[in-house]
């Protein structure tokens, strides 16, 4: 009888290696893989609980990318790793708390160019990285102003970022923040926006420092909802300049090339992201407008696809 015990016992013991074999060898699968990606990318992580935390991560990452693969067609999107990869998931930054009012734009009375890219005219400055700090909202908005100075006097100037994410008190630093709050809170409080180099960006909340009145000033703004008006934002585009808009960026975070046209929402409580929209392009087998993103050493296009399709990714919600 004792004999029978050993065998049971030896039997049971075979056979809970051979179900723990390939789960540990998917494990180091896992690990190797997030070991390459750091090399590969230049990470650097500042203690052992932060890098179980962006393991953890990554490995997310890993599942969401073959799942957005799936199915996919020549025309669509691919995703895979990238500099984002270890980031935490972009939630709730945009605080969503300007309503969202219906509006009229001028329309320029020229044809509608076919394609547009203020990139190619100096009124872009380089491609930067919020890191890891919900700081889009305050990108997208010093972006355009940005471009929209060089529009009208000629100067390309690359402004702070981080004196918004300090010292707008309507929004919430790295937490998050909106941009029409943002906007609002330039114009009325007549905020000179200095340059990056008096106050570099360093991806931390941090005290708001006092600064001297010399700066860039936002004149105006309009600010609210163009669902359904796509003709509208076309329009802009090919005749004011970039676009800071609201959009959903849950599969941004893993793209790495072609026309994103599905795995993304257009509903108004989705907009967890803003960005600035800088041209578009109507003849391409899907038409599509572009955004840059990116970070040191790895920017990127982002070629947010399906014009006509309405409110796609909430991308009609707002400039």
């Amino acid at each position: 009888m004792a004999s029978f015990w050993n065998i049971l016992e030896y039997s049971c013991y075979l056979i809970l290696l051979f179900f723990m074999i390939p789960i540990e060898i998917k494990k180091d699968e896992d690990l190797n893989e997030f070991l390459n990606y750091i090399r590969d990318f230049n990470k650097s992580y500042s203690d052992k609980n932060t890098f179980k935390l962006r393991f953890d991560t990554f490995k997310k990452s890993l599942k969401t990318i073959e799942k957005l693969n799936e199915n996919k067609t020549n025309l669509s999107a691919s995703y895979g790793l990238n500099v984002f990869s270890d980031f935490f998931p972009y939630d709730a930054q945009l605080a969503a708390k300007t309503s969202m009012k219906m509006f009229k734009v001028d329309h320029h009375s020229g044809p509608l160019p076919n394609k547009v890219d203020w990139r190619t005219k100096d009124v872009i400055t380089r491609v930067k990285s919020q890191d890891d700090c919900g700081s889009c909202w305050a990108f997208s908005v010093i972006e355009t102003m940005e471009s929209m100075n060089a529009i009208k006097n000629k100067e390309l100037k690359e402004l702070s970022v981080q004196q918004s994410v300090d010292c707008s008190s309507e929004n919430r630093g790295c937490n998050g923040g909106d941009i029409c709050s943002l906007a609002h809170w330039l114009l009325s409080n007549q905020v000179p926006v200095v340059l990056e180099e008096e106050y570099p960006y360093n991806a931390r909340f941090q005290m708001c420092r006092e600064l001297n009145k010399s700066g860039i000033y936002l004149s105006k703004y309009s600010c609210g909802s163009l669902v359904g008006a796509e003709d509208v934002i076309l329009n802009y585009l090919a005749f004011k300049g970039p676009l800071a808009v609201a959009l959903n960026i849950h599969t941004w975070q893993y793209y790495v090339g072609g026309t994103i046209q599905f795995h993304c929402s257009s509903n108004v409580n989705s907009m967890i992201h803003s960005a600035q929209i800088v041209g578009y392009d109507l003849t391409a087998a899907v038409p599509y407008y572009i955004e840059t993103c990116g970070a040191p050493n790895h920017s990127r296009e982002l070629l947010l696809g399906q014009i006509n399709w309405l409110r796609h990714c909430g991308i009609a919600s707002r400039y």
